[in-house]
């Protein structure tokens, strides 16, 4: 399946092309089924992006929102995903139901079964996944050289959420990630880039298949769902 770039003169006309389509999914998905859901990523260019996506008509009553992946820390900590996601996004859309990917177990490792019943009560295929990616080339919290990068990214693993452990050079959280399955069954995939170094990374991961060193290529070469980049300068 061919990957599709939208390239934009500036953050504000890509952020907002992307909430009217992210938005105009979300009803369709109404209109159809009754239900939408949308999932989304945390980091710092979702988080200005989710200021657009909020004030951007939808049927927010009616859509369940989970995540992309989380860190494993308290859900008040300026390092969740989901704080990000109340914070930034749910303030508008505040009648949508958010999932979360955190629970009380010490170590995401042990909540893996917890989360997985979470995840498969939203109804699949999702109806919009919005993923970023990172200058390493990881999307998600599929970091390269991480312990359960593999199980993660394996497509016949069943599973639609694995613990991972990043390599202790990261300096980076213990966390829990959708697998390559559960992202992949969804109806369409949006990925958001802002700024030279992205898309540099972009232009490296076309340019190679090894998807243990660069998982956004585990998005970019398969042919189950569409995915669509956006990207525009810093």
């Amino acid at each position: 399946m061919a990957v599709a770039l939208h390239e934009f003169a500036t953050f504000d006309l890509l952020s907002q092309s992307l909430a009217d389509k992210i938005c105009g999914d979300l009803r369709a998905a109404v209109d159809a089924r009754c239900r939408a859901s949308l999932v989304v990523p945390g980091g710092t260019t979702p988080g200005a992006f989710f200021e657009v996506l909020r004030e951007t008509p939808a049927p927010w009553d009616k859509v369940t929102i989970t995540l992309t992946d989380e860190r494993w820390v308290a859900t008040d900590s300026e390092r969740s995903n989901e704080r990000l996601a109340r914070g930034r996004l749910l303030t508008a859309a505040q009648r949508a139901q958010l999932v979360s990917l955190k629970s009380d177990q010490p170590r995401a490792v042990d909540a893996e079964e917890k989360i997985e019943g979470r995840l498969a009560a939203i109804p699949r295929p999702f109806d919009v996944v919005l993923a970023g990616m990172g200058d390493d080339g990881h999307t998600a919290s599929w970091i390269p050289g991480a312990e359960g990068l593999a199980e993660a990214l394996d497509p016949h693993n069943r599973s639609l959420a694995r613990a991972i452990q990043p390599p202790k050079s990261s300096g980076l959280d213990e966390r829990i990630t959708l697998t390559l399955r559960a992202l992949l069954d969804s109806r369409v995939i949006y990925v958001l880039l802002r700024g030279d170094a992205k898309r540099n990374t972009y232009e490296r991961a076309l340019a190679g298949h090894d998807l243990l060193a660069m998982p956004i290529r585990a998005l970019m070469f398969q042919d189950c769902v569409p995915v669509e980049f956006f990207w525009a300068p810093g």
